[in-house]
């Protein structure tokens, strides 16, 4: 069994492996939130011509940037991939649920005009896909103080 690589050998100035291990036994699979994004990413458009390999270092690369932005992290693909080696863990195949998943989520029903007419007479909105409800009231959020500066007016600049 290979030895865990040490932090210096880590790039991006990672102090500890716990993010990696962290980052290793994260539970994409479960987190609905990753595999709506991942379905955005995974279209059909996207996935035509693609060979496996191309399609790991997708899926590859969302987890990371997935997991650096929920969690708060600075990971690299370059520390993944070390890690990865070190432990001798195989990730040549997607999870066989992921890609699944992502195809039931992307390939939508094409809908007749007839039929979008049928589903909003009999008041069933929530059945048409791709329909969001859009509330009518403004946002109650205070709005974000500006942390840019003024613009100069052209006769304040210096030259």
């Amino acid at each position: 069994m290979s030895q865990v690589p040490e932090p210096s050998h880590l790039g991006s100035g990672i102090t500890s492996d716990s993010v990696l291990r962290r980052f290793f036994s994260y539970s994409f699979s479960s987190d609905e939130c990753y595999k709506q994004g991942l379905a955005g990413i995974l279209t059909p458009d996207v996935l035509r011509g693609k060979s496996d390999a191309e399609i790991t270092e997708l899926v590859r690369r969302a987890k990371v940037f997935y997991f650096n932005r929920t969690f708060e992290q600075n990971l690299t693909l370059e520390d993944v991939d070390t890690y990865q080696q070190a432990l001798g863990i195989n990730d040549a195949v997607p999870g066989s649920g992921e890609l699944s998943i992502t195809y039931q989520e992307v390939e939508t029903p094409v809908m007749t005009f007839a039929e979008l007419k049928t589903l909003i007479e009999q008041g069933r909105t929530g059945d048409i896909p791709n329909n969001r409800f859009i509330p009518e009231s403004l946002n109650t959020a205070p709005p974000s103080q500006s942390t840019a500066p003024a613009r100069k007016k052209p006769w304040e600049t210096i030259q």
